[in-house]
């Protein structure tokens, strides 16, 4: 679903910037909640964190074997650099 709105803000003290009460409501984001900010061409995009993760899976899953394990793989990964590092 596409939803399209537009509200002007104003940035408070520190740089903060209040997310609309009906922003939140339309992507699910509740009080305490990571998003994830970048900065695209001049424009900031906040995405809630669980979408974030659940795109870079998705990049990352046509990289991979499908009996690949990503987590042993990163571990066995780490464990080869500290070994290299002693």
């Amino acid at each position: 679903m596409v939803i399209k709105m537009n509200q002007m803000v104003t940035i408070g003290k520190s740089g903060r910037l209040v997310i609309p009460a009906q922003y939140r409501k339309a992507l699910g984001l509740t009080e305490g909640e990571g998003v994830m900010m970048s900065l695209k061409n001049g424009h900031i995009e906040i995405s809630p964190l669980q979408e974030s993760i659940k795109k870079a899976q998705k990049k990352v899953k046509k990289y991979l074997q499908p009996n690949d394990n990503l987590v042993e793989m990163l571990f066995d990964d780490r464990k080869e650099e500290f070994t290299n590092e002693s």
